[in-house]
């Protein structure tokens, strides 16, 4: 499951296409963080009850 929010409305909504590719790249290099970055775009994330 995947909620985002765009607050400002100055990120293109395709920069979401980075994020599980980011994610899985940190997770398998064992530097995984709750905050990831790509580029000028900061993405945040909690896993919640394996979801």
């Amino acid at each position: 499951v995947l909620i985002c929010r765009n607050y400002r409305g100055d990120v293109d909504m395709s920069e979401i296409e980075h994020f599980m590719t980011l994610l899985m790249d940190k997770e398998e290099e064992g530097t995984l963080s709750p905050i990831l970055a790509h580029g000028g775009v900061r993405f945040m994330w909690i896993k919640h009850n394996n979801l």
